[in-house]
């Protein structure tokens, strides 16, 4: 006995949209409808611009032995006016850990202190799939390990509270940072300065 086996393909065209059924569908599929899951925006990157490139891709303050650090100002790029961030790059063959860090943020020479802090870990220089996420605002961070192993980025990410009225003036970030390599410890203290530049907490505005 033959048996006959009847494939239905049934094509309705309303208003321009062709719409397949086939035996067994739950549902109608439209044309050229694609079956891929939508990106996760939190794992993209912030997109930030800035007259050195785009974000992620700044010139250096420091770049020394395979350890590279970026610097962000409040207001850069996307970044709010309150925002200020440290990217690091561990271009070497080795762990890389961050012992400590201190950052201070002055504008016409009155310093104000942290909102809140972030530490962010990420696999690779290109990877913005975030693998480790922790508090280090001053009131919280109680010491825990911060490393980084052969070609992944870490951001060390402030808030900073400058108070319900927007400020304006020369501004001086103050940063020491000191790191872990091969068992020998880096010193990094550097000063950021500019102009005047209008900032202020963005949760007042």
């Amino acid at each position: 006995m033959t048996k006959v086996i009847f494939v239905v393909i049934i094509v309705a065209v309303l208003g321009g949209l062709v719409i397949m059924f086939k035996p067994g569908d739950k549902s109608p599929r439209q044309s050229g409808e694609s079956n891929q899951h939508p990106q996760n925006l939190q794992n993209q990157p912030p997109q930030q611009q800035n007259s050195s490139g785009g974000y992620g891709m700044k010139k250096p303050f420091y770049q020394k032995g395979g350890v590279s650090l970026q610097h962000y100002w409040p207001g850069e790029g996307n970044f709010s006016n309150e925002e200020t961030e440290i990217l690091l790059f561990n271009d070497t063959s080795s762990d890389l850990q961050v012992k400590s860090f201190d950052l201070t943020y002055a504008v016409e020479d009155k310093t104000y202190s942290q909102k809140s802090g972030t530490w962010e870990k990420f696999p690779s220089k290109q990877s913005w799939d975030k693998i480790e996420y922790l508090n280090i605002s001053p009131q919280y961070y109680k010491g825990e390990f911060l490393s980084l192993t052969p070609g992944q980025k870490g951001k060390l990410h402030w808030h900073i509270q400058f108070g319900n009225q927007p400020l304006n003036g020369k501004q001086t970030i103050k940063l020491k940072l000191t790191l872990l390599k091969n068992g020998n410890t880096l010193t990094i203290e550097e000063q950021f300065n500019r102009d005047s530049v209008t900032v202020f907490n963005k949760d007042n505005h």
